[in-house]
């Protein structure tokens, strides 16, 4: 298909689907292919045959041409291919160039290619801490990120050259989404990216931009709160976390209550406010032992009716 087509756009989309072809080819079957000597530079015909850099190497090989001709990839949107591309007009806006699009499956595509989390080396050959890798654009797209044979940097490289242009368009709400989804793959991944590491970034990210797509990393910025708050058993934060979360969340719905995702907010919000009431103790209570009830309550005065707990004591014939 590629070779029977000249129209520039039309190859960018099929080195695209290839590419996530072979990706998906190689997950599929990744235990067999691993075990097995890299082949190098040297590709056999029968696919059957390949080891896994060959696999890795056509998903880069195609990435990089899908994206190659980026200045006549601008010039054309998604829309004119939305018999086999399927976007809502929400994501239309934020990626609205056939480049964007591309570059944006470019990422998602090469997150693929590694399993777990692995170092990403500079160019001086040492390894990249966490916080630098999910920094926000301004500073992240100045790391010289290198290359390995494994190609695990590629995810990277592909957020970076991707960064620079949204920067050089001034396009801020894909900016503010792009370095989100990076500082998320990042705390999903490294063990090192604590919720307090990422809480500090997103933080900032939030901060620093005056747009409405701050309404997601806010989202975030609660999350990350209200995990903290869940592993602080002894309550020495717990409620000082709950209690930023829900600050975040009020003032996001006050300054961006036209966003079209705001229901994200305000869902936390009200999860946050609803009435919970639990009541523990043992499974089992052993007759002529003291009976020992803990209760944990939040929010019980929105509670309408008075709450009344009834104990009954069950004779044993």
């Amino acid at each position: 298909l590629i070779s029977n087509t000249s129209n520039i756009s039309e190859k960018a989309l099929l080195h695209s689907m290839l590419s996530e072809l072979y990706i998906k080819y190689y997950n599929d079957s990744r235990w067999n292919y691993d075990r097995r000597t890299s082949l190098g530079d040297f590709v056999p015909d029968d696919m059957q045959e390949w080891s896994a850099n060959n696999f890795i190497d056509k998903t880069i090989e195609n990435i990089n041409l899908s994206v190659k001709d980026k200045d006549t990839l601008k010039k054309h949107t998604t829309k004119e291919y939305s018999d086999i591309i399927d976007m809502g007009e929400d994501s239309r806006l934020y990626y609205p160039t056939l480049y964007d699009f591309l570059m944006y499956r470019a990422i998602d595509i090469s997150k693929q290619i590694t399993r777990g989390w692995q170092p990403i080396l500079g160019s001086n050959n040492k390894e990249i801490a966490s916080e630098e890798l999910a920094s926000l654009a301004n500073d992240f797209i100045k790391l010289q990120i290198a290359q390995d044979k494994e190609r695990k940097d590629a995810v990277f490289n592909y957020y970076k050259e991707y960064s620079k242009d949204l920067i050089e368009r001034n396009l801020i709400p894909t900016i503010i989404l792009t370095d989100l989804d990076r500082i998320n793959y990042v705390r999903s991944n490294s063990r090192s990216f604590s919720d307090e590491k990422a809480l500090d970034v997103y933080t900032r990210l939030a901060d620093k931009y005056n747009n409405e797509a701050a309404v997601e990393v806010i989202n975030e910025i609660a999350g990350a709160l209200l995990n903290m708050e869940y592993r602080d058993p002894l309550n020495r934060k717990g409620d000082k976390y709950r209690e930023q979360a829900y600050e975040w969340l009020q003032k996001g719905i006050s300054k961006y209550s036209s966003y079209h995702r705001i229901g994200l907010l305000k869902n936390r919000l009200n999860d946050m406010e609803a009435p919970t009431l639990k009541l523990e103790g043992e499974h089992l209570f052993m007759i002529g032992k003291p009976v020992t009830l803990g209760i944990s309550y939040k929010n019980t005065q929105a509670i309408e009716e008075p709450i009344i707990f009834k104990l009954y004591k069950n004779s044993i014939d």
